[in-house]
This record gives C-alpha cells, sequence and structure tokens, in this order.
C-alpha cells in the first residue's frame, strides 16, 4: 500500500469517526431532556450510526464517567437527571470540535 493510499484511508477513518461523533452527540442531547430514558442497546446504537460496537461502547463509558449515564450490567443505560456542573458537558457537546 502506498503512502498516499494510507493517508487517504487514515483520512477517510478521521471523517467517518468525526460523522459518527456529530451523530452520537445529536442523539445524546435529544436523551438528555428525558432524565430516565433507557439508550438502545450498544448493538442496536452501533447499526444505527453505522459503527462498531466498540466505538459506542466508549462513547458510552465516556459519558457514565462524566456522570450523566447509569450503566448498569445486562440492563442498559439509563439517562440521569441533569445538573448545573452537567450542562457544560452537554453545551460542550453541541459545539463543533
Amino acid at each position: 500500500m502506498t503512502r498516499a493510499a494510507v493517508r487517504e484511508r487514515a483520512q477517510a477513518r478521521r471523517e467517518a469517526d468525526a460523522a459518527f461523533r456529530q451523530a452520537f452527540d445529536s442523539y445524546m442531547l435529544e436523551c438528555f431532556a428525558k432524565p430516565g430514558f433507557k439508550l438502545e442497546s450498544e448493538a442496536q446504537l452501533a447499526a444505527r450510526f453505522g459503527v462498531t460496537r466498540y466505538k459506542v461502547r466508549k462513547a458510552i463509558e465516556a459519558l457514565n464517567q462524566a456522570g450523566v449515564l447509569m450503566r448498569v450490567k445486562h440492563g442498559g443505560s439509563t439517562v440521569k437527571t441533569v445538573t448545573h456542573w452537567q450542562e457544560g458537558l452537554c453545551n460542550a457537546l453541541q459545539d463543533p470540535i
């Protein structure tokens, strides 16, 4: 594989990652408006956004670490009540990177 092909492939991957992040962030902003809302399964979200479950799992885990989601093993993820501190996170999701 030539260097140009490698660069093109890397660029395509970055663009796909950015598209996923934008679509996922929009989805999560809608979910934040509904405390107690149960997210779809990782497999369903991966199919919805056309990415691997690994990418979805990492995105959900980051939100869980931020305290806006509650994850239960074999029970899915649920949106917690968003506090003022967490509103900053929600606003950050709306800002383009």
